[in-house]
């Protein structure tokens, strides 16, 4: 039986010793997280044209995968603050406040 706290600290002075390379981490990222290969998150891309699936714009970085927390069922490709409203507010009720709070100050 191994202590947690020391398997911990091993692995991260691992990890300091051995950087890894970033397409490899990216590759096993895309794997372990989401259970898809590089060619399938660069397909999604391609069919987005390489555009955030909810504003539309290109991103300079790499698109984020989305996928639903509960299912973890991908739903598509994301910009980074894209991403992180929707973590922000994946709850319907709370999207729906949103949107009857803003309505009011909408600019015709």
């Amino acid at each position: 039986m191994h202590n947690k706290e020391y398997d911990k600290k091993y692995n991260r002075e691992y990890a300091r010793r051995n950087p890894e390379n970033p397409e490899h981490k990216r590759i096993r990222n895309l794997k372990l997280r989401y259970g898809i290969s590089v060619e399938e998150y660069n397909g999604m891309f391609s069919r987005q044209e390489g555009k955030c699936a909810i504003c539309g714009k290109k991103s300079t970085e790499s698109l984020c995968v989305d996928h639903d927390h509960k299912t973890g069922k991908i739903r598509g490709l994301l910009c980074r603050r894209c991403n992180v409203l929707l973590a922000l507010v994946e709850d319907g009720e709370k999207l729906s406040a949103m949107q009857k709070y803003l309505l009011p100050w909408r600019s015709e």
